[in-house]
């Protein structure tokens, strides 16, 4: 056979394969976008362990270990409640309670009323963005 005609051969047999990995890549990149309210839900509660392990670990062992400790104890401390936030999604539970709870118990910021809950325009914002997935 020609070149022309093998290569075009190799690529037709290659279709399949790339199909296999689009539709994986594809399935990862939803799951991910899915996950995205479990994210912003948890991250008071990853800022608030952060802040507080490198404090505490800067303060035995200094600056450098604190970092990269601090990034190992949330990782291992949120997977937990990481992963039981991506379970309620999968069963199509709002995350809106979840959500609350976090932010009452760690995030009062900026713009949040007094009880330490976020603005109405936060809980609009967090309840279309919950509802488009």
């Amino acid at each position: 056979r020609p070149p022309l005609i093998e290569a075009e051969a190799l690529r037709e047999r290659s279709v399949p394969e790339a199909e296999r990995i689009c539709t994986e890549e594809t399935s990862a990149f939803v799951a991910w976008l899915r996950a995205m309210p479990a994210r912003d839900a948890i991250r008071p509660l990853r800022e608030a362990i952060a802040d507080v392990c490198r404090r505490e670990v800067a303060f035995a062992a200094g600056d450098d270990v604190a970092q990269r400790a601090t990034e190992r104890i949330v990782a291992k401390l949120l997977a937990g409640p990481m992963t039981a936030l991506r379970h309620a999604i999968d069963r199509g539970e709002a995350l809106d309670r979840h959500a609350m709870m976090l932010f009452d118990m760690f995030a009062p910021q900026p713009g949040t009323r007094q009880s330490g809950r976020p603005s109405d325009a936060a809980v609009a914002r967090h309840d279309s963005s919950t509802t488009s997935t």
